[in-house]
């Protein structure tokens, strides 16, 4: 009888998902009413507690647009259609409240959400009412307070940790002083070869003026856990970690500025993550450490970390200070404070650092790398002037801005310089995005 109504087997399993879809939407706007007022922070916890409600439920058997999807997986199935359909449905209505609820990052906060929802309605499937979906609820309102959270309560800088998947810890200093409703892209500071998070410091004022500032420390410096003695660091296990710092904080997409080596590691994370940078802002950064360098840095060593071993981080720093910093325009407070921050870096950590960006070399990547990028850099800088100009030519999208009669070093020499000149190309940059 049913297929007097139904021309086939296809067009009855498209019809029920239709009826399941409109049941839906009537429980989730009855869960989103269930919230007086029209606060939707509230219609989201309303919705997560109906989702964790159903989940748990003793008769449930799984969502039926997942079930459906199992069952069939062809792509020009008429019930695919639907399901598709749906589920992009839910995340817009959770994008939507998330937007309303002024969320850093409504986008994320929405996956983060449908993630989890598809997976309550999985497990729930599986385990039952006494299994973990009936904590869905509570799972997600952790992520909604997250993502809404409002400015910090110690004068504007946060200083978390994040906790890494071996156990150690990267600290990450925020820097937030906007209302919370306000959601501008964030900005990522990436401090060079054994500095930390420090050597922003006269960024900060102009940038957070107008935009969050995130500034991780890497490993063994500044103020994250140092590892054990013969930790190797890879550009793999950094982008890892900086990833980590991204998904702790929910920032789905930032801009990027880096310095030297943190400029390095943004280049391999615009080649491999395009998705999470939305720009660069290279500070003196070269495509690989030149070989001049290497034979000037190893101090009559057999390598550079060799050098930093035997003379220490600081010892070594001050010998080699004029190749990373202009020592013309620097003043003796400045060389100084540069070498007290680079000798708390322990020796074995600097020089497993640089033996892990010395076999760095992103020159095959610029082509791939669409990313928009300002190039900021002194025009004498013996370790980055000429690489600026490769720079610039093979990335598809880089603008080299050189700071006439500096060496190294322009993010400290001339720090307001570079941040008036950051905001204006992100300004220019969001606007073509538009």
């Amino acid at each position: 009888s049913l297929y007097r109504n139904f021309p086939s087997k296809d067009a009855l399993v498209t019809a029920w998902l239709e009826d399941r879809n409109a049941f839906f939407w009537r429980r989730w706007n009855e869960a989103e009413a269930s919230r007086a007022g029209d606060d939707p922070r509230g219609q989201l916890e309303g919705i997560l507690d109906m989702i964790a409600a159903t989940a748990s439920h003793p008769k449930w058997r799984g969502c039926p647009f997942l079930n459906t999807g199992t069952e069939f997986p062809e792509p020009d199935h008429p019930a695919r259609a639907v399901i598709l359909a749906h589920k992009r449905a839910v995340r817009e209505r959770l994008r939507a409240l998330a937007a309303t609820a002024r969320a850093r990052d409504p986008d994320l906060l929405a996956e983060q959400l449908q993630l989890l929802i598809d997976g309550a309605y999985s497990i729930g499937q599986s385990l039952g009412p006494d299994g973990p979906a009936k904590t869905v609820a509570s799972a997600g309102c952790a992520l909604i307070a997250k993502a809404i959270a409002g400015p910090s309560t110690n004068g504007g800088a946060l200083m978390p940790t994040i906790r890494l998947a071996d156990g150690l810890s990267l600290h990450c200093a925020v820097d937030d002083y906007l209302w919370p409703w306000e959601a501008p892209p964030p900005v990522l500071m990436m401090h060079g070869f054994a500095r930390n998070a420090n050597f922003w410091n006269r960024w900060v004022p102009a940038i957070a003026e107008s935009r969050r500032i995130y500034r991780p420390d890497l490993l063994g410096c500044g103020k994250s856990d140092v590892p054990a003695t013969g930790y190797a660091y890879t550009a793999e296990k950094i982008g890892a970690q900086i990833l980590a710092v991204l998904d702790r904080h929910s920032l789905s997409r930032v801009h990027w500025v880096g310095e030297s080596s943190g400029g390095i590691i943004g280049l391999l994370l615009a080649a491999a993550h395009p998705e999470r940078i939305a720009s660069l802002v290279l500070c003196n950064t070269p495509t690989r450490i030149p070989d001049e360098i290497r034979g000037i840095y190893s101090l009559g060593q057999q390598s550079t970390a060799a050098a930093i071993r035997t003379h220490g981080t600081g010892e070594w720093c001050r010998q080699t200070l004029g190749y990373r910093l202009d020592l013309d325009h620097a003043s003796p407070d400045l060389q100084e404070w540069v070498i007290a921050e680079m000798d708390r870096t322990r020796p074995d950590v600097a020089a497993a650092l640089h033996e892990c960006f010395e076999a760095i070399d992103v020159r095959p990547l610029l082509p791939g790398i669409k990313t928009p990028v300002l190039l900021l850099s002194g025009d004498k800088s013996r370790i980055a002037s000429e690489q600026q100009k490769i720079l610039a030519d093979r990335l598809p999208h880089g603008r080299l801005e050189l700071f006439a009669g500096y060496g190294h070093g322009v993010n400290l020499l001339q720090p307001e310089r570079c941040a008036r000149a950051a905001l204006e190309f992100w300004r220019t940059a969001e606007e073509v995005r538009q």
